[in-house]
Order: C-alpha cells, then structure tokens, then sequence
C-alpha cells in the first residue's frame, strides 16, 4: 500500500472470493489500470484487468526498474484508497459529501 501511495496513486481493495463480474465492476467504476495481488490469485484476476502484478517473495525485484523515474510529487489533499460498500443492492454506492 506504500509503494501505491508514493507512486502518487490510490488503492481498492478487492476480495478475491467475490465474483469476477463483481470486480470488474468496481475496476470500471474507479478507472484502474492495474492490480496487484498475490501469484496465488494472479490468473483470476487476470480475468478482471489486463495488467495483473504479482507481489509476493522475489516478485517485486522483477517489477522494479532503476530507470531514473521520478515519482509524482503527493500531498495529503490526493486520494489514499477508496472501500465500496454494497448494502442489500449488491452495487456500490456513491456518497457525495454534501
């Protein structure tokens, strides 16, 4: 979740038990491009998004590059993470804080 955060992104967390429709919803709803999970559910997932990186004991190694990148500058105003609840619908629910 660091690494994310200092990337300058945001995370979802998904759970891999629910049905695949269920998180390719939300990964439409919060535009991701990208998901990391363990290898133990890389081929699932590789179901809901195209760009599936594995994090797991040697996996980051192959998935970093020293290639002079310099990380987006992060403020505490930028997005962290965002929960979606579903509630008897079984669809996320968009609050508005107004």
């Amino acid at each position: 979740m660091l690494a994310v955060l200092k990337a300058g992104a945001a995370f979802v967390p998904l759970d891999p038990s629910h049905p695949v429709e269920r998180l390719k919803g939300l990964c439409t709803s919060v535009k991701a491009r990208i998901i990391l999970c363990g290898t133990d559910h890389a081929q699932m997932l590789s179901e809901v998004l195209d760009t599936v990186l594995t994090v797991g004991e040697g996996a980051v190694a192959e998935h970093t590059a020293d290639d002079g990148t310099i990380l987006p500058v992060v403020s505490s105003s930028d997005a962290a993470y965002v929960i979606f609840t579903s509630g008897s619908t079984g669809k996320p629910k968009v609050r508005s804080p107004h």
